[in-house]
């Protein structure tokens, strides 16, 4: 990837010919200026909190998402505040952990994976603990059977697999139907009270359901998106107020279709080119999901008129009953093209006109 692509708080590697490999925490989307970085070579191992401009000006070339091992490393150097040998970190043999209003949630989820406990969700957790024994049983005790205690933490990332560096939570999906079916199998629960201790389905705000229980579900994670992606998104909160619809996400150093400012031009994450032709700042928060196959094949559809540009095949474009080669579109292109020429539009048969825009987007779509 480019450092266009880069995403703020997300980690990557990147490596400057003779220094060996980066691994920085993004500071900036599009941008590897200011980042937190380790250099690990055998001979010169360092450590640099915010300031390291890890730029493409600067002579780094390519980027990748670091892995995982990569991730830790960073984060065990950020936690010492220098440079640190990376050491792998691994549950104790031997483990547990104390069962709290706190935790019972997270602790619920690991039930679901090993089922060898009581439900935690519900009844009393006093002198509750979960611990791991010489067997590697997953089991329920009264006491901690002097096992070394691990943190909540801990638990998340080492028995839960939760890496804290994933995508961030943005739901979670309901188990089974809800309320006499208004809310059914699949739906997934995003909003919570004001108190935040109970969870909605944004359909159906008037139907509560716990925190605790809600967060033992299958979480939904935020998705990457990056420029050319299609999405359903909408222009809510300051966007514009452009109903929900797929639209193509473009950086924004691009101009696309009919550029008009939004409110949220300093902060947006995307430009999106509408269906209308016009194009809107949107942060990320404006983007629901990414489109289905069916929706990206729908919205990359050309209308003319009432016809649908269709490409039968062998380097054609059908309008209607017309047919153009490829070789055509191009001539014609270049005719319009031309610093004399003053043609914006052509006529074809059947009366339909086709913009020159419209031809440059039919002869685009070849490639």
């Amino acid at each position: 990837m480019k450092e266009k692509d880069l995403i703020k708080g997300k980690y990557y590697l990147t490596s400057y010919p003779d220094q060996g490999d980066y691994i920085f925490l993004c500071k900036q989307d599009g941008s590897g200026l200011d980042s937190t970085w380790i250099r690990t070579n055998d001979s010169y191992n360092t450590f640099k909190s915010n300031g390291g401009n890890l730029t493409q000006n600067n002579g780094f070339k390519k980027y990748r998402l670091a892995t995982p091992e990569e991730c830790e490393h960073l984060e065990q150097c950020i936690q010492a505040d220098k440079y640190v040998d990376y050491k792998k970190e691994e549950l104790p043999k031997e483990w547990a952990i104390k069962v709290t209003e706190k935790n019972r949630a997270i602790i619920s989820k690991a039930r679901l994976l090993y089922g060898t406990y009581k439900n935690v969700l519900s009844g009393s957790i006093k002198d509750l603990w979960i611990i791991n024994n010489k067997n590697s049983s997953i089991i329920g005790s009264s006491t901690s059977n002097g096992y070394t205690e691990i943190t909540d933490d801990q638990f998340k990332r080492l028995v839960l697999k939760e890496n804290n560096m994933k995508k961030k939570i943005i739901g979670y999906k309901c188990p089974t139907d809800l309320f006499k079916g208004r809310i059914r199998k699949g739906e997934i629960f995003t909003e919570r009270s004001t108190k935040d201790f109970v969870m909605y389905h944004k359909d159906h705000m008037t139907s509560g359901v716990p925190l605790e229980i809600v967060e033992s579900w299958e979480p939904v994670y935020e998705e990457e998106f990056k420029a050319g992606d299609y999405v359903l998104a909408n222009g809510d909160a300051g966007a514009g107020g452009w109903s929900e619809q797929i639209v193509k996400l473009y950086s924004m150093k691009d101009n696309p279709g009919n550029y008009l400012g939004g409110k949220m031009k300093e902060t947006a994450n995307f430009k999106a080119l509408l269906k209308s032709g016009y194009c809107y700042n949107i942060v990320q928060s404006n983007i629901i999901r990414k489109a289905t196959p069916e929706e990206i094949r729908k919205a990359q559809e050309i209308k003319i008129d009432k016809y649908t540009v269709d490409y039968p095949g062998n380097g054609i474009a059908k309008i209607g009953c017309n047919e153009y080669t490829i070789d055509q579109i191009e001539s014609l292109l270049s005719l319009m093209n031309s610093p004399n020429s003053s043609v914006n539009a052509i006529r074809v048969e059947g009366g339909i006109i086709v913009t020159k825009e419209q031809i440059q987007e039919i002869f685009d779509k070849f490639n």
